[in-house]
């Protein structure tokens, strides 16, 4: 707030004249700002994206990158119909919709290759529907398929889940060497 204000008062001193067609000199003394801890990237992106409505500075994948180095995943732009793939995004957009089967919910997924649209059905949606918000890193198993509608690809999601998630899962397979041994 005090840096707009700053900001208005320097563009309606610059637009000021002297009678004589001299800018005034500048009123007042320096802006004293408020001293605040640095944000890190995810809170950067995450501010960028509330303020302007997109990622300015990066893509918010970026951040979760070197933590899934180590997790065999396909990246969304090297997808192809017919096979069962691992893939990793952030949930750029979700919505629920009713069908014969009952509630689903399709997401969007986003890994700064490409998107891809994700159908949840009824009971995986059910079960973890705390893990589909906006902005969300999401690990998705599932079968890639052609959508005819959009002439683009739709994954059938088998198996969903959030970073503690696969942290709990991939930790009780990690083996600590000490000495050697």
């Amino acid at each position: 707030g005090r840096a707009l204000e700053a900001a208005e008062q320097a563009l309606a001193q610059a637009s000021q004249e002297s009678l004589f067609g001299e800018a005034e000199a500048p009123r007042g003394g320096a802006v004293v700002y408020v001293d605040a801890a640095p944000w890190d990237m995810r809170q950067k992106l995450t501010e960028e994206k509330a303020a302007l409505g997109f990622y300015l500075s990066g893509h918010l994948f970026k951040v979760y990158e070197r933590e899934l180095a180590g997790f065999p995943r396909v990246p969304l732009a090297k997808l192809s119909a017919g096979e069962r793939v691992t893939m990793a995004g952030i949930v750029v957009a979700a919505r629920t919709q009713m069908t014969r089967r009952g509630r689903m919910m399709v997401v969007m997924l986003d890994d700064g290759t490409a998107q891809v649209e994700i159908s949840v059905f009824n009971e995986l949606f059910e079960k973890h529907r705390e893990k589909l918000k906006e902005d969300s890193l999401l690990m998705v198993a599932g079968k890639v398929q052609s959508d005819e509608f959009s002439g683009g690809l739709r994954v059938s999601a088998d198996e969903l889940m959030d970073l503690e998630t696969l942290r709990n899962r991939h930790a009780a397979l990690l083996k600590l060497f000490v000495n050697g041994q």
